[in-house]
């Protein structure tokens, strides 16, 4: 779901512009000194304050978006008279594209290392998370468009909508072959996500139950229904099922797709597979939660469009 500056109430967007994200630490080691005395050391809290100053006054290129701000500072040297010899700063970064978050830590750091020196201090970038921005295939982000129309209206598709960080875009930059799209639900949710008071309208949340089904029907509903029911149906007239049961295909399902569990049930049990096919039923959509295998060779008319793979398929 998207908060309500993202997409309207009832509305749901065929994009989430998610960003590259990042969380940055700054380690800083000056030199302790008694207060009385600050010429004899080097003030962690004074170096922390220019490098977070240094950081903001980076520019990169202005056609794109990108932000760095300190999202803590820690120091301190056990007494309220003290110099601290050491600060640790935490920042929060984003970049629209990968390639934009390189560019930014890398001047992060060297104005980190820079500014520290001025000062005759150290300093250290640490690199300690990082999502990467998104990367959606053009044709299937179209087809979820599409899904949308069909099944909420013309009047309900929305623009794509910017968004924060999301892991779910490991999967692209892991397997780039994988085909990859991610929309948004419209829910009214306010005041945003991850607010401890967040409030959305429940009810909304089928919009996004219905069109994650259609756009898998497209690709997986009716051609492996149709596979199911008719090579359950040969089997059962041909009697060969069993003898055949070492000549199996390993079809994958990773998600949800809706298809009709009277299909599945049937051929399960002609391959013999006791507990092999785990299905519940979920908001209208029967989720298979484990691998289905399923007889190839069963002397039906089956060709290669029989064999289903999907390695990822999210919303």
């Amino acid at each position: 779901i998207r908060p309500i500056q993202d997409v309207p109430a009832g509305k749901l967007c065929p994009a989430v512009r998610h960003t590259a994200s990042a969380t940055v630490f700054v380690e800083i080691e000056g030199r302790g000194a008694h207060a009385s005395r600050p010429h004899l050391g080097i003030n962690a809290i004074d170096v922390s304050c220019a490098v977070i100053e240094g950081v903001q006054a980076i520019w990169l290129d202005p056609k794109m978006s990108w932000s760095s701000k300190a999202t803590q500072i820690h120091a301190d040297a056990g007494a309220t008279n003290t110099v601290p010899d050491k600060a640790r700063i935490t920042f929060d970064v984003r970049a629209q594209t990968n390639d934009l978050m390189d560019a930014l830590l890398k001047r992060m750091e060297e104005v980190v290392n820079g500014i520290a020196a001025a000062f005759g201090a150290k300093g250290k970038l640490i690199r300690n998370s990082l999502c990467p921005s998104c990367w959606y295939d053009d044709d299937f982000t179209a087809e979820v468009a599409d899904a949308i129309r069909e099944t909420a209206g013309e009047e309900n598709l929305a623009h794509d909508c910017g968004g924060g960080g999301e892991d779910f875009h490991f999967f692209k930059k892991e397997r780039p072959h994988i085909r990859a799209a991610y929309f948004g639900v419209g829910a009214g949710c306010t005041p945003g996500l991850h607010a401890r008071n967040m409030t959305f309208d429940e009810t909304q949340l089928d919009m996004g139950v219905r069109v994650l089904t259609a756009a898998a029907l497209k690709h997986v509903g009716c051609g492996t229904e149709r596979c199911f029911q008719n090579a359950a149906r040969r089997a059962e007239d041909r009697s060969c099922a069993g003898g055949n049961a070492h000549n199996r295909v390993k079809i994958f399902f990773r998600q949800s797709c809706e298809v009709e569990l009277c299909h599945l049930d049937h051929a399960g049990k002609l391959a013999g597979g006791n507990g092999d096919i785990n299905i519940r039923y979920t908001g209208c959509v029967f989720v298979v939660t484990v691998d289905l295998e399923f007889l190839r060779d069963a002397r039906h008319d089956g060709n290669r469009n029989d064999v289903v793979r999907i390695d990822a398929f999210s919303f």
